[in-house]
């Protein structure tokens, strides 16, 4: 494994090269890089390290900045390291995208080790469970059901199968828009919560052609308070104690959403629509979740409906939010309402419209997240879109007519 640091203080660098070395890491005098060029060059590498240690440099706007520059950089695990005496400062570190924090006058090998240990235990419990998608909608009306779904699609399509929760509280859709009749639902799981067990989750989901195993959402307004947050974390993880991968549809989380459950997700997609309120909604959620502990990099901007007429452009949009757009998804009301109408996924619907080719990109950078959690960033995009291919490949579905469905 490899490791890489950044920083000007050469007698605390050459600390930190003897322990990576000695902690059988990779570390040639040639990776130590000066802090202001580390995040160019880590850009530029075309092999990325497994570790980034940064020494922090005493100015703490140009220390914050340089953190930020190097996180979005690289899919690195990322070590900060400056001194213990200010806990607000090592907390502004932590939001600027560190993993972890050491102390610079302490014993630097037993701190790195230690943290090293941690990482290799998580490693190993995550490698246990299933890949949790969190799909979450900024505000009403932002097709996030839409995208959950054809997401599950697409993973099922490419790994044999896939979970697909349910757990928008307000009777959720996933259940029509898969043309499905399940028999048991989310609400009947928490009301037997304390008795749910694998067996039980099994016999509660319904299955789809594609291979979606969907635990649908309540189907009665009445059956909405049933939901608990509670319950929702103990099905989670009974699901992914069974399934590689799991996806759930949590709906609007204008609130900021269940924290406890959001932290557990190996990505959070927050969908939003580029107009002001679904901006200023999307805004609001984001800094409600960087003062909570949810790992920034978890966190990925889609952005639903573009294209539209006086639409403002995604760089703008962007700029707003202060956070990289990981997708734009087009505005596609023609093909997206007779897909809805007719119960069959998009992607499965019409593989060849500009909405399926755009989930397809979405599906393939969810393909390339590394171990390590990092979002996908734009340079890896083009290596999403060489997979597109072989994902058409297994986009292939029926329509079934409107009027049929209908009839029944």
């Amino acid at each position: 494994m490899r490791a890489i640091i950044a920083s000007d203080n050469q007698t605390t660098s050459t600390k930190l090269r003897h322990a990576l070395v000695q902690l059988g890491y990779e570390c040639l005098i040639a990776d130590v890089l000066e802090v202001n060029d580390a995040a160019l060059r880590l850009e530029a590498m075309d092999r990325q390290p497994d570790l980034v240690l940064i020494v922090l440099p005493d100015d703490e706007e140009r220390c914050l900045q340089q953190l930020k520059r190097v996180s979005e950089s690289t899919p690195a695990r990322i070590i900060a390291i400056g001194p213990g005496n200010d806990p607000q400062h090592i907390l502004a570190v932590v939001h600027a995208g560190a993993d972890d924090y050491l102390v610079e006058n302490q014993d630097l090998y037993e701190q790195l080790s230690s943290f090293l240990s941690r990482l290799t235990a998580k490693r190993e419990t995550a490698a246990k469970c299933g890949r949790l998608t969190i799909v979450a909608s900024a505000g009403g009306g932002c097709g996030a059901s839409v995208i959950a779904g054809n997401l599950a699609v697409l993973i099922a399509k490419e790994r044999g199968t896939c979970a697909l929760l349910d757990y928008d509280p307000r009777t959720g859709d996933q259940a029509s828009l898969f043309n499905l009749k399940p028999r048991h639902t989310m609400a009947e799981l928490c009301r037997n919560i304390d008795g749910c067990d694998q067996k039980m989750l099994k016999q509660s989901l319904t299955e789809h052609d594609s291979g979606v195993l969907l635990l649908a959402g309540p189907q009665r307004i009445a059956d909405s308070g049933c939901l608990t947050a509670e319950g929702l974390r103990k099905v989670t993880r009974i699901a992914r104690s069974v399934m590689a991968d799991v996806v759930v549809d949590v709906g609007s989380v204008a609130d900021g959403g269940d924290l406890d459950l959001l932290q557990t997700a190996d990505r959070v997609l927050l969908v939003f629509r580029g107009d002001f309120p679904g901006l200023r909604r999307t805004k609001t959620v984001l800094e409600f979740w960087d003062d909570a502990p949810i790992g920034r990099h978890v966190i990925q901007l889609v952005a639903n409906s573009c294209g539209q007429s006086k639409q403002l452009p995604i760089a703008k949009v962007q700029s707003a939010l202060r956070r990289e757009v990981l997708l734009s998804l087009p505005d596609d009301r023609q093909g997206l309402n007779l897909s809805v109408d007719s119960g069959n996924p998009i992607v499965l619907d019409a593989p060849k419209s500009a909405f399926s080719r755009a989930m397809l990109e979405l599906g393939a950078l969810a393909a390339l997240l590394s171990e390590s959690g990092k979002p996908v960033r734009a340079k890896a995009r083009s290596a999403a879109r060489s997979l597109l291919s072989k994902l058409t490949m297994l986009t292939r579905g029926v329509t079934e007519p409107i009027a049929a469905r209908a009839a029944r």
